[in-house]
């Protein structure tokens, strides 16, 4: 399953093959050409640019949902759940103070 990111810009894998593994693996400090052909800057370059702009064009908030909620509130549809926000708050602080396992 692709994420949203993959998804619209479609990143590649990155080749993993013995071929670019082994390319240069002659001991000199001379690239070889075989080493050469396996890396492809181009196409990354390419997806950094996609990558940018879907991260400086996608906005901070959403908007139409912010919109929902006032409405909703507003007319007093909307029940605040305090027992729910307090069980999220406090697995979000376990998170945080437990030390991370290697």
């Amino acid at each position: 399953m692709l994420s949203a990111i993959e998804d619209d810009v479609m990143v590649n894998q990155i080749d993993d093959s013995d071929a670019c593994k082994n390319a240069n693996k002659h001991g000199s400090h001379e690239i070889s050409h075989d080493f050469r052909d396996c890396l492809n800057f181009d196409d990354i370059a390419k997806q950094m640019a996609a990558l940018k702009a879907i991260i400086f064009h996608t906005p901070d908030t959403n908007d139409a949902k912010i919109q929902f909620l006032k409405e909703e509130l507003a007319a007093g549809r909307y029940q605040i759940q305090s027992s729910r926000i307090a069980a999220r708050l406090m697995e979000y602080y376990t998170r945080l103070t437990q030390p991370e396992m290697a």
